[in-house]
């Protein structure tokens, strides 16, 4: 089926994070005042298939029962994908979950999922509005081949530094 014609959001987590990624798609769903335009890509590891599978089934499950239909996409991808450097390296004060497949699939996305409009959200993102805008803001922009979209950040050097993380010598 053709994926261009729909509004595609993309996810990727594990199964860490199951519970925050399936509030935000359900999130998503809740805010949309067309549904059917919108495509929600899943990229997951293999070994979380199952799980994955049984939290699906029951949101699904939610939505037959509001009588909302749903376009999904699962994409299953093996850690083979991931360079063998990427995993042996140490991140700075642990951090190694960062070099789980769910985080380094964010940056091969373009090579999984072939279209010209795509969103990727964090499993911890609760969407309290309808997306509708943000596509219309990457279709304008669509000619470039890579679009990034984000809200403009208040913080400044002076207020992200306080008392509690200023070290006294």
């Amino acid at each position: 089926e053709d994926n261009s014609s729909y509004n595609n959001i993309v996810y990727s987590f594990d199964r860490n994070y199951f519970s925050g990624g399936f509030a935000s798609m359900y999130s998503v769903i809740w805010n949309s005042k067309d549904i059917m335009k919108i495509r929600i890509n899943n990229i997951i590891n293999y070994d979380d298939y199952d799980l994955f599978s049984y939290y699906l089934n029951n949101l699904l499950l939610i939505l037959n029962k509001k009588n909302i239909k749903t376009n999904f996409c699962i994409i299953v991808i093996d850690n083979c994908v991931v360079p063998k450097e990427f995993i042996e390296t140490k991140c700075f004060k642990g951090g190694n979950h960062l070099l789980k497949l769910s985080n380094f699939a964010r940056l091969i996305i373009g090579h999984i999922i072939s279209v010209n409009r795509l969103l990727y959200l964090d499993a911890d993102t609760i969407i309290q509005a309808d997306l509708t805008e943000i596509f219309k803001k990457i279709k304008k922009l669509s000619d470039s081949n890579f679009v990034i979209l984000g809200k403009k950040s208040l913080l400044t050097y002076s207020n992200i530094i306080n008392n509690n993380n200023v070290k006294k010598f």
